[in-house]
């Protein structure tokens, strides 16, 4: 069987990925200091609330964003219906990406981030 796909070995294209987005908070418990007083002591410990991290996310959501843009090394036919998977080799990385998923054009998978994350009601 013979698989015709978007993309010929050496194109220059973009993936678009799912990313979390997250609201960073100030700990209210530390007050963004990392650190909380030991009862009657002058010493301290790492607060149990943020890990001595200070802020810590909420209201996180995954939205669609375009990853770098690589070059189209092979393609391969991964066994899911309906799902060819393409590779893609990037500066010092290789991933797998759907073909759905890829793009010409920064442009064009900009356009179907937006599309899908107005979907999504993001």
């Amino acid at each position: 069987m013979k698989y015709i796909t978007k993309f010929d070995r050496g194109d220059y294209v973009f993936a678009i990925v799912q990313k979390g987005v997250y609201t960073k908070v100030i700990c209210a418990l530390c007050e963004g200091k990392g650190r909380v007083p030991l009862s009657n002591s002058l010493q301290t410990m790492v607060c149990p609330r943020c890990g001595g991290q200070k802020t810590f996310n909420v209201d996180g959501r995954l939205v669609w964003k375009v990853d770098e843009g690589g070059i189209v090394d092979r393609t391969q036919i991964i066994d899911k219906p309906n799902n060819l998977l393409i590779q893609i080799t990037f500066i010092g990385s290789t991933r797998w990406k759907c073909e759905k998923d890829i793009f010409l054009t920064r442009k064009h998978a900009q356009v179907e981030c937006d599309r899908r994350n107005g979907e999504n009601n993001y």
